[in-house]
């Protein structure tokens, strides 16, 4: 996994080559990865509940900040799976 960033302020801007592009111990590709459950969730609390840029300083507004995200990804999967 390649990361790449530039730092702005107090802000760090990090991007993450994709899933696709993981690479071996030996340097060459991984072939159609499947994501794990982990995995997933990280990507949807970064790309749709707030957790990919954070504005904040100081770890106990980042952990709230994300704790929210929390919070809103576990009440998204439950109403998903209600009938």
């Amino acid at each position: 996994m390649s990361l790449s960033g530039t730092t702005t302020g107090c802000v760090r801007h990090v991007s993450v080559a994709p899933v696709n592009d993981v690479l071996t111990v030996y340097g060459q590709r991984k072939p159609d990865r499947q994501r794990t459950i982990v995995e997933q969730l990280n990507g949807r609390l970064k790309d749709e509940f707030g957790g990919r840029l954070i504005y904040y300083r100081g770890a106990r507004k980042i952990m709230t900040h994300l704790m929210f995200g929390i919070v809103a990804l576990t009440v998204d999967q439950l109403l998903r799976q209600s009938p």
